[in-house]
């Protein structure tokens, strides 16, 4: 057990964090509230404390700066992320924003042992202490600037697209090590004209090396216009996190691939994302120019293994239609975005 304590007389944030956690509690992926007290020390001051579960892995932010090169295998920022954005719609649904979501904030506890005898951890979101509802407005922005959405900056605006910014600065940092805006030489945070202006602040840069998904779920997250990130909910769909799913008879399945690459998930899989991602890029290029181009072609699909009877291609626009299996797949392609809506009748499950 951990225990969060101050005197009673300066345990407003403390007692604030309790109250969150009661409200939410429940979720698995949330440092967990297990009771509060009020005791005395020797010299009669009177203390608060705060009882949690105790995270026996450490911090996220001490597991960064222990791994070899200061970045975690992307393997594990994948069972990390999804954790973490467990919590975090737990969060959202109750109305809260978080508002300092940091590896510091991210707790380790064991879960299973591996075959290796090693252990694994689950990630949790602790520190509650600067949550806020929603609709809630402070005159200046909570948190540590250095995982602060550009709004909160600007503006002081600090709604639950703040977090998944946030978010976005946790996920770059475990595969990278560093920061998305590295600070210039002095920067202070305090200096607000320094924080309107920018002055002190680069634009980050995705890193290289990393999986084409885990760049598209980085850009899904660090958007600079807030209304452009997903939510937590979407984004746990996103094929860098998502869990597999089966499909049913008569299912239809509706992805939306966002931001600038697009990804594709479930049943046409990673290999059909990448043959899509680049077959689109010429198609893309035509379409922005107003072109109109009907192509029809015999391809084989992998996955039915019989020939598609038309292909048509108009104003951004790709239909494909097997009329033998009764398959429809529609794509929509635009500017920064891919709509796929896969319809299949089956008899029987896959």
């Amino acid at each position: 057990m951990a225990v969060k304590s101050a005197k009673v007389s300066a345990s407003e944030s403390i007692k604030h964090e309790s109250d969150v956690l009661l409200e939410i509690k429940g979720c698995p992926f949330i440092i967990e509230r297990l009771g509060e007290e009020t005791t005395a020390t020797d010299k009669g001051d009177m203390v608060y404390n705060l009882l949690l579960e105790f995270a026996s892995g450490g911090t996220l932010d001490g597991l960064i700066h222990k791994s070899k090169g200061h970045k975690l295998s992307e393997y594990d920022v994948r069972r990390y992320t999804r954790s973490i954005l467990e919590g975090i719609q737990h969060i959202h649904k109750y109305d809260y924003v978080h508002c300092d979501l940091k590896p510091d904030n991210i707790l380790l506890l064991p879960t299973t042992t591996t075959s290796s005898g090693g252990t694994s951890f689950v990630a949790k979101i602790a520190d509650f202490g600067l949550a806020k509802k929603t609709k809630v407005n402070y005159s200046r922005w909570r948190g540590t600037p250095r995982y602060l959405s550009p709004e909160a900056f600007i503006n002081n605006k600090q709604d639950q697209s703040s977090d998944i910014w946030s978010l976005g600065c946790i996920v770059f940092e475990m595969l990278t090590g560093k920061s998305p805006w590295d600070l210039k030489p002095g920067y202070n945070p305090n200096n607000f004209p320094d924080v309107l202006m920018f002055d002190h602040l680069r634009t980050c840069k995705l890193p290289t090396g990393i999986s084409d998904m885990a760049r598209d779920f980085l850009k899904s997250c660090l958007a600079m216009n807030s209304r452009e990130r997903l939510t937590a909910e979407s984004l746990l769909s996103h094929p860098f996190v998502a869990q597999p799913q089966s499909s049913k008879e008569g299912h239809t399945k509706v992805k939306l691939i966002n931001s600038f690459l697009g990804y594709a998930s479930g049943q046409l899989g990673q290999a059909v994302y990448y043959a899509f991602k680049i077959a689109s890029l010429p198609f893309r290029c035509l379409a922005q120019r107003n072109f109109v181009i009907f192509v029809v072609v015999l391809l084989l699909l992998g996955f039915s293994g019989f020939p598609i009877a038309a292909v048509s291609f108009s104003s951004g626009g790709l239909l494909i239609i097997d009329m033998k299996q009764d398959n429809i797949a529609a794509m929509s392609l635009s500017s920064g975005g891919l709509l796929i809506i896969d319809y299949m009748k089956q008899d029987n499950e896959i």
